[in-house]
């Protein structure tokens, strides 16, 4: 259910970004003109890829409409993935430039690797892709909590280091005060 709750916010706000009135190609040139500075989400993008399949499109079709909803580099190398498989390339073939882009190959590769077995055997794709971003999000989260462990050590030095001159300052210092008073008072 969460999942879905994800889904679909995620399609409404790309669909408000879409919305120029000129059907997205006014946002796609502009991704492409700008050099696509974006990077997708590797969950976004499988996510988007499921919710394309779920109604009904093959594979081609669901890299194709994921790819021009996208747009950009990364748009553009789905969008060929896609037109090489209608085409009629092999598997390895039709992904080998997406796969080889030095700046979005390893999400290519998951996207191809986690598509393929479904493209070989004609079963469907959503429960590897529905695996893979569950990975995904796990490997996350994962490194999100060492992060937030090794950080909790990290400000133990800076912390004590403004804790330790006040509490000298508020603590120590008037306790010898007092003390000193008391002997020599």
């Amino acid at each position: 259910m969460n999942g879905m709750m994800i889904v679909s916010a995620a399609l409404a706000g790309a669909a408000m970004w879409l919305w120029p009135g000129d059907g997205g190609v006014g946002r796609l040139k502009r991704a492409q003109d700008d050099g696509d500075r974006t990077a997708p989400s590797a969950t976004l993008l499988l996510e988007m890829l499921a919710v394309s399949i779920r109604q009904g499109a093959s594979i081609p079709r669901a890299l194709d409409a994921v790819g021009t909803a996208w747009g950009g580099e990364c748009g553009g190398l789905m969008i060929r993935t896609a037109v090489a498989l209608h085409r009629g390339a092999g598997w390895s073939n039709a992904w080998a430039l997406a796969c080889g882009d030095s700046r979005f190959g390893p999400l290519m590769m998951l996207v191809a690797d986690t598509l393929e077995p479904s493209w070989r055997h004609g079963s469907s794709p959503l429960p590897r892709i529905e695996a893979a971003a569950e990975q995904i999000d796990k490997d996350s989260r994962r490194r999100i909590e060492e992060a937030a462990a090794k950080l909790g050590v990290r400000m133990l030095v800076p912390t004590g280091l403004c804790f330790l001159p006040s509490f000298i300052l508020i603590g120590i210092v008037p306790a010898i005060a007092s003390f000193g008073f008391e002997l020599f008072g």
